[in-house]
Formats: C-alpha cells, structure tokens, sequence
C-alpha cells in the first residue's frame, strides 16, 4: 500500500527567488484560505515584517535597502 503524506501550507509564509534580471534575491509572502495558496505580495519597504530575531537597526537597513531597490528598478516589479 502507497502512503500519501500531505504538507499544509500555513496562513503567512515567506519565500524567495533569485532569478531575475536584478541581480538579487525576491522576498515574497504567500497567503492561505483553508489551505489553498490565494495570494502573494512582493516584500517592499512599505510591507516589510522583520523576524522575531531582527534588530530595530537590522530592520531599517533593509527597508532602506528595498526602497533604494525599487526606486532603481521599477520596471522589474
């Protein structure tokens, strides 16, 4: 007999790509409704959540960072 194991995707989770013409990683969040993949948002300056182990500084960095980013490419978006 063939077991089929099912992974749960949650409500909120990140992922990323890097295979675009920008030279960099693309953060993403996906969202859930009742286990199905319904939405995703590119990781901006203006939605950016940091981790639970993120310093306030670490944090800035990195919106700064992605605001520089899509100021200098906002084609690639």
């Amino acid at each position: 007999m063939i077991q089929s194991h099912f992974w749960k995707l949650p409500p909120r989770f990140e992922f990323y790509t890097d295979g675009c013409r920008c030279d960099r990683l693309i953060e993403a969040y996906g969202f859930c409704e009742r286990g199905v993949w319904c939405r995703t948002e590119i990781v901006t300056h203006l939605n950016y959540r940091p981790g639970y182990t993120t310093s306030e500084r670490e944090a800035h960095r990195f919106r700064k960072e992605l605001l520089r980013w899509e100021r200098e490419s906002p084609d690639e978006l």
